[in-house]
């Protein structure tokens, strides 16, 4: 496998041999864009119908536990038998996990249908990842990526006026299920551009067990199950570390290859966007329900709460692909973790004015060192493993960085309701004002402003840490590692 090269200086995105997987790899991209988005647009519609407030972060990370398996077992079987496999298993567990979350009659069945839709998402989102380089040559990696980023944004544009029109139509359920024939579509543009790999060994068995046993943690913390079933998951999760690590050890080409995880030239590059999107979930998930309770917006005006951060992310991707022809990438790199560092005191200050405008504005600026971070670690990576490992590499990276969302979807959610609960006592209490049933009242008001000041701590904590992560990764000398 090896990918193409062009003539520095002549290679563009908008000539035919590779506009058409541009576009097509974009389409994956675009359909998780506007999941993600829509369903933390909703998050208070479905809380106000299904209700068990307090269970709704399980409506996140059980999606995002389902993707971090699921982009830990894309590595071995792209590196194996290439990705045109793993695109039938992407969009037909995207496309089914929609249709059973839109059907969903309890939260609890609701969240089966996320789990599936998990799957495939973190199928895709690895194949995606792992597909650029595969295809496209160096000197486009970059713009590839932050191309990425722009469809996102577009999602974050046009996501919450299809999602606002659904809502009024169809409600939350419409929102869920619209994507389906979509994810179909997706699959047939794709498939033909992808590229064929023969067949050859590579050890699934140790990125089954090591993602039950992150995954298990992760549910853990997220459902805040009682004490019986949460000690039982615990003992799965410990059983599932030890077989990984024997099962590990004894394959010829394992998936956790001690150089691909944890060596000098790739570890800090899976630590630090870990890290940062855990933080970034503490915050940009409970914007909506911000909106909503704490600034009295309706329930058609709360989906385009998101918006802000994702097209903050966007600013800053595209601003990545442009200063990385023009600055060296570990530079780049250092400056986007401090600039991360730095913005996550903004959303605080716009909420000491009392104006939602404010927030917004500064959790723009929050995504924008989001883009800029994620989108150099990518490109970094990139560039320090070899062609043939690439799915591997790209399975290690999108594991870590999923688990850090679904850690922070669930350290989010409990610290958020947490203080929710001590200022009102019942969280089910917010239930009745996502659905109007009750009037929002400065109790309520000042209840969800405590839970999004609370997150913050979390988010500064580990922002900082990341920004150790990534001075170290330019601070360590290192080269690729050379394989026979």
């Amino acid at each position: 496998m090896t990918v193409p090269s062009g003539a520095a200086g002549r290679e563009r995105l908008t000539d035919p041999t590779w506009l058409t997987p541009l576009v097509a790899l974009l389409s994956l991209v675009a359909i998780n864009a506007f999941e993600g988005l829509a369903v933390i647009a909703v998050l208070p519609e479905i809380g106000a119908d299904l209700g068990q407030v307090d269970y709704l972060p399980l409506v996140l990370s059980s999606f995002l536990s389902a993707s971090a398996v699921a982009s830990l077992l894309a590595g071995p079987l792209i590196d194996a038998r290439g990705p045109r496999p793993v695109m039938l298993l992407a969009t037909g567990g995207f496309a089914i996990g929609s249709v059973i979350a839109a059907l969903a009659p309890s939260l609890s069945v609701l969240i089966v249908g996320r789990l599936v839709q998990g799957a495939g998402s973190g199928l895709a989102l690895t194949l995606v990842f792992a597909s650029v380089g595969m295809i496209f040559p160096t000197e486009l990696t970059a713009r590839v990526f932050a191309a990425n980023s722009l469809v996102f944004s577009l999602a974050g544009f046009g996501g919450p006026l299809v999602a606002a029109g659904l809502l009024q139509l169809v409600g939350w359920r419409g929102v869920l299920g619209v994507i389906t024939p979509f994810a179909i579509a997706s699959a047939i543009l794709a498939w033909p551009r992808l590229p064929a790999v023969a067949p050859r060994p590579v050890a699934v068995a140790p990125s089954i067990v090591a993602a039950v046993t992150l995954a298990t943690l992760a549910i853990v913390a997220a459902a805040e199950v009682s004490l019986l079933p949460g000690l039982a998951l615990l003992v799965v999760g410990g059983v599932a570390a030890v077989a990984a690590v024997r099962l590990n050890a004894k394959a010829r080409r394992p998936l956790l290859d001690p150089v691909l995880m944890a060596g000098p030239a790739v570890r800090h590059l899976h630590l630090s966007p870990g890290l940062q999107l855990l933080g970034f979930v503490c915050i940009a998930f409970y914007v909506p329900i911000l909106m909503r309770v704490g600034f009295g917006w309706s329930a058609s005006a709360t989906v385009f709460a998101p918006m802000p951060a994702t097209v903050g992310w966007t600013v800053g991707a595209q601003l990545t692909g442009w200063m990385l022809d023009r600055v060296r990438a570990e530079r780049w790199h250092v400056v986007g973790a401090t600039w991360l560092v730095v913005a996550t005191a903004l959303p605080l200050l716009g909420l000491t004015t009392d104006r939602w405008i404010a927030v917004l504005a500064g959790v723009f600026v929050f995504g924008m060192g989001m883009g800029i971070s994620l989108t150099v670690a990518i490109t970094r990576l990139r560039d320090a493993v070899a062609v043939d490992e690439l799915g591997r590499a790209n399975a290690v990276s999108a594991f870590a960085r999923t688990i850090g969302a679904t850690v922070g979807a669930a350290i989010g959610g409990a610290v958020f309701f947490g203080a929710v609960r001590v200022h009102i006592g019942d969280v089910e209490r917010l239930r009745d004002a996502f659905s109007g049933q009750v009037a929002l009242s400065g109790e309520l008001a000042d209840a969800a402003r405590a839970g999004f000041i609370a997150v913050h701590a979390v988010t500064l904590t580990v922002g900082l840490l990341a920004l150790w992560s990534v001075r170290r990764s330019v601070d360590t000398p290192w080269a690729p590692a050379e394989r026979a």
